[in-house]
């Protein structure tokens, strides 16, 4: 199948898929529309990628009967293989990092990590100084500016760094109640 045709393909699929959800909405079968909006997303991301080896790498990945080393191993390769642009959009991170809100422990993993990250960053000796960066004063001025961020510990571009951190990690946790109160609906 060439990669015309393929891309036609998961448009098709997720027109269908789509139309299969909002059915199960108006039943109210909430098992059924989590399962159709994920497939939904799925064959979205596959029209975005529109190649054939990383598609089948995703399927790989969602595979639930295979086991964790073969799942991981395509996680590896899926990164490494080319279109990248794909992979760094909100369908691709909303994929990777929730599984489109239905995989809570994936998104609880990645919750986990960026807390990790954290502690690890705070915890090491600052390799150069941040405030004796460019810019510096001008990240000062426009960290004042933002209502919550007054109360981040830090100047210049180490409290920009940690404001952007306590973002991801809140939307992080939002992509992880998402899941699990997904998980929990059906």
């Amino acid at each position: 199948m060439s990669d015309g045709n393929s891309e036609k393909t998961a448009l098709a699929c997720e027109e269908l898929y789509r139309a299969m959800k909002q059915r199960a909405a108006e039943e109210h079968d909430q098992l059924q529309v989590s399962r159709w909006h994920f497939r939904e997303k799925l064959m979205q991301l596959k029209a975005m990628l529109n190649n054939e080896r990383s598609n089948d790498l995703l399927e790989v990945v969602e595979d639930r009967e295979a086991k964790w080393h073969a799942r991981a191993w395509a996680w590896l390769k899926l990164l490494a293989l080319p279109p990248y642009l794909p992979k760094l959009t909100l369908t691709g991170i909303y994929w990777a990092t929730s599984g489109f809100g239905e995989r809570a422990v994936r998104a609880g993993v990645w919750l986990l990590a960026l807390f990790g990250l954290s502690f690890l960053a705070n915890a090491t000796p600052q390799p150069w100084a941040w405030s004796e960066l460019p810019g510096s004063a001008a990240a000062n001025a426009t960290m004042a500016s933002i209502p919550f961020a007054k109360d981040i510990p830090g100047d210049g571009w180490v409290k920009v760094a940690r404001g952007a951190w306590q973002f991801l990690i809140a939307v992080q946790f939002t992509l992880f109640a998402l899941a699990v109160r997904n998980r929990f609906r059906r």
